[in-house]
């Protein structure tokens, strides 16, 4: 009996043994499946990556284009470097077309023209008859401003850095459009201009309204072959 005893007792100390040894076996897969949210947080970090990405080239493409002046600021006398800087950039453009022979560069449209004045502009420094340098272009000087409730009007000489070779005078006249500030015409006053002989009234009398009133712009494109 006390043998049978002893192996009873042997038999369950090894049942017990072999219970708790399946009970730690089957935590382990509970250890393993608390890797899961590591997962799911790498998919969110990648996730903001790719959208701080998206951000960057948006930003960088706005930065490529930066918006026109507020039209009410040029009014005002702080912002008379911002309109000195935005007459400029037009100029520069018009100077380019009949410097580098580049005709098809011009788009004047970047500064609010209509694509009607763009054509009309490109068309114009086509036939300027004086020619300058690359690297020392025209540029607006002896500029005279006359500020409106709605437009602006500047007026000037187009010469030389030296002031050695100029070029006749030029008018830029900008306007108001969702309250930027947009390029409504440019008008050259020198011998031989497109302006002088296609729309001499334009020359004596600035018209801030020419190219927004088609009875006016649309025989002048015709007459040239640019409609």
């Amino acid at each position: 009996m006390k043998c049978f005893a002893i192996l009873l007792a042997a038999a369950l100390c090894l049942t017990g043994c072999r219970g708790n040894s399946s009970e730690q076996s089957a935590s382990v897969p509970e250890t393993t499946g608390t890797a899961a949210p590591a997962s799911g947080t790498a998919a969110t970090t990648g996730s903001t990556e790719q959208s701080n990405e998206t951000h960057t080239e948006s930003t960088a493409s706005a930065a490529e284009s930066p918006a026109p002046p507020l039209f009410e600021d040029l009014l005002s006398e702080s912002g008379a470097h911002a309109l000195t800087e935005f007459t400029d950039s037009v100029i520069a453009m018009y100077v380019r077309q009949f410097t580098t022979d580049a005709q098809s560069d011009g788009d004047f449209t970047v500064f609010g023209a209509s694509k009607q004045l763009s054509n009309y502009l490109v068309y114009a420094a086509s036939r300027e008859s004086t020619q300058c340098a690359e690297d020392d272009p025209f540029l607006l000087t002896e500029v005279q401003t006359e500020k409106h409730s709605s437009y602006i009007l500047q007026k000037g000489i187009l010469s030389n850095r030296a002031g050695t070779c100029k070029n006749g005078s030029c008018s830029v006249i900008i306007g108001e459009q969702d309250g930027r500030a947009v390029l409504l015409d440019l008008i050259r006053d020198s011998q031989d201009s497109a302006d002088l002989l296609s729309r001499p009234e334009q020359v004596l009398s600035p018209d801030p309204d020419f190219w927004s009133n088609p009875d006016k712009w649309q025989p002048l494109m015709q007459r040239l072959g640019l409609s």
